[in-house]
């Protein structure tokens, strides 16, 4: 299973990155901090699971999201 968690706050992803790691063992998670990381990572990759948080520099998440028409 891979996970996305984007945020720009480091101790929310820190702290999400964690309690994943314990519910998931196998997951593979990736994190991304500002909108732009975030839409290469969503070009480059296929995630089972996406924690992507709305505001954050650069665009937001559901700008990001729109932007890709996802």
């Amino acid at each position: 299973m891979k996970i996305l968690i984007a945020d720009d706050e480091l101790y929310v992803r820190l702290e999400l990155h964690a309690l994943l790691e314990e519910l998931i063992p196998r997951a593979i998670i990736d994190e991304v901090e500002n909108g732009s990381q975030l839409k290469a990572n969503l070009n480059q990759n296929e995630y089972n699971i996406a924690f992507i948080d709305i505001k954050m520099p650069g665009q937001t998440g559901i700008e990001v999201l729109q932007d890709l028409s996802i």
